[in-house]
């Protein structure tokens, strides 16, 4: 009956009585052949179909578009400039076919070479000098929270062969990047909350151990979490929140002008919201000065003085967007914000999996981020397998990555030495070895040699992690510095 109304100049030998109900429409009919063709043929040009049933373009075309609106067929150019069409449940299936045969591919390495890998990923191994070698190693660790004394001291000088403070103030002023203290506590200035807090005494302080990320400025509030309990400002910095929100980005010098602050009340202003992560500003010196020590205050204070120093406060300082929205892992869904954040871990990692991430901060749950690396993966941008041997769970990494894990593994030991600071991303102790975590703290170092932890310095004790004896004191005092204590693994 379907086949009479399609064609219905058509004739049968022999003739053949109609079966079933008889068919509604002929556009019905048509939807119901194609649905029959596209599961038997897989992906197939629309002029294919034409050609097989002999129907006019316009017919085909209305058919297939009935089918996708329905759900039932789907488009697709399979990497190609011609379009294909093909039913939507069989492209899934042939799509997890040919992603297990990639991944089947995959061999994997072990953690020892993988630790190799991230070395060179990083180029610790032989730092790199240029024009845009800055630009390049902040997109390697964006949103890495970090004391700005480990940014100036080990992160920054470890990846660049000759790292300077004020470039990094250059990038910041540009407006490239921007650096900021993610927010941990939802702000409420209420008067009953301000006489709470007096009575209390409790006041944010800014410290050197405050940790702080650089990103670019436009990704700022990607890293925005004001969802922590509630906490109190002071009056002067309430008063220089006022200014700052009704004037806009001011200096450091407009703002004890208008506020009527003493210079140390103004820091003390001024450290307490950035430590409550609500104001940035355009240099990363503003930072530093309030940072400073006693002694450096007291020497500067002298130097102006004698009329050869300006201000205290240096840089240009501004609000950050707040909001005190609720659940933020629940907008990042369908939003590019999973897939910004997916690119800087691949872009810091080169290979990504969940344990891997067990020190990032900030991020949203890893079901968003492993749902947006399928898609990544299904687009062709990530490869998807067993890259690290003895995790589970699901791995990707970028293409470019995979290949430089696969010259790792054949790569011969070359007797590379590495000193990782404690704050940097490359702290993986426990993490990829069964060795005890090394705290995240700018004095503790870690000793690595072809992707091995041979030892690890936390504070004032270096703890020998290779017991097999070929470790002389002479080298940990080379590569971690002055040793009071020793201590092998065990700590005995």
């Amino acid at each position: 009956a379907e086949v009479s109304l399609l064609y219905p100049e058509s004739s049968h030998h022999p003739e053949l009585a109609p079966y079933g109900k008889p068919p509604e429409s002929r556009s019905a009919v048509l939807k119901t052949l194609l649905h029959c063709r596209l599961n038997a043929l897989g992906p197939v040009e629309e002029k294919q179909l034409q050609q097989d049933f002999d129907l006019p373009a316009e017919e085909i075309s209305a058919a297939l578009i009935a089918l996708q609106n329905d759900g039932i067929a789907i488009q697709t150019n399979l990497g190609q400039s011609t379009m294909y069409w093909c039913e939507r449940r069989l492209l899934a299936r042939i799509h997890r076919y040919s992603r297990q045969r990639r991944r089947q591919r995959v061999k994997p390495v072990s953690p020892q070479a993988y630790m190799r890998f991230m070395a060179r990923w990083h180029g610790l191994e032989e730092p790199a000098a240029g024009p845009n070698t800055l630009s390049q190693t902040l997109s390697l660790l964006e949103g890495w929270q970090a004391p700005l004394t480990a940014w100036d001291g080990f992160l920054l000088p470890a990846r660049i062969q000759v790292f300077e403070p004020t470039a990094l103030d250059m990038a910041v002023i540009s407006g490239d990047y921007a650096w900021a203290r993610p927010a941990r506590e939802t702000v409420l200035r209420t008067q009953q909350d301000a006489d709470a807090a007096a009575g209390d005494g409790q006041r944010a302080e800014l410290r050197r151990a405050n940790r702080i990320l650089f990103c670019r400025r436009y990704r700022l509030s990607a890293w925005w979490q004001p969802t922590a309990p509630a906490a109190r400002l002071s009056t002067p910095a309430a008063q220089l929140a006022d200014l700052l929100q009704e004037h806009g980005a001011m200096f450091g010098d407009d703002l004890g002008r208008e506020s009527r602050l003493l210079d140390s009340q103004l820091e003390a202003a001024l450290g307490e919201l950035v430590a409550y992560g609500l104001v940035t500003a355009d240099s990363v010196s503003a930072l530093r000065s309030l940072q400073r020590t006693e002694v450096e205050k007291r020497r500067q204070k002298r130097w102006q003085r004698r009329g050869f120093a300006a201000g205290s406060i240096s840089g240009r300082w501004s609000l950050l967007p707040f909001s005190n929205s609720g659940d933020a892992s629940a907008a990042l869904v369908g939003s590019d914000l999973l897939d910004y954040f997916c690119r800087v871990l691949l872009r810091r990692y080169g290979v990504v999996f969940r344990v891997l991430l067990a020190r990032e901060t900030g991020l949203p749950p890893w079901r968003y981020l492993l749902h947006y690396f399928r898609r990544l993966e299904d687009r062709g941008e990530v490869q998807g397998g067993r890259f690290v041997d003895g995790f589970s769970g699901e791995q990707f990494a970028l293409p470019e990555a995979a290949g430089l894990l696969r010259q790792t593994r054949h790569a011969a030991d070359q007797d590379s030495n590495i000193v990782i600071n404690g704050c940097d991303p490359l702290n993986l102790a426990g993490i990829l070895t069964p060795d005890a975590k090394v705290p995240a703290r700018v004095g503790n170092r870690l000793w690595w040699r072809n992707g091995r932890l041979l030892a690890c310095r936390i504070g004032a004790e270096v703890r020998r992690i290779d017991t097999s004896g070929n470790i002389k004191d002479s080298q940990l005092e080379q590569w971690l510095g002055v040793v009071r204590t020793l201590q092998d693994r065990t700590g005995a």
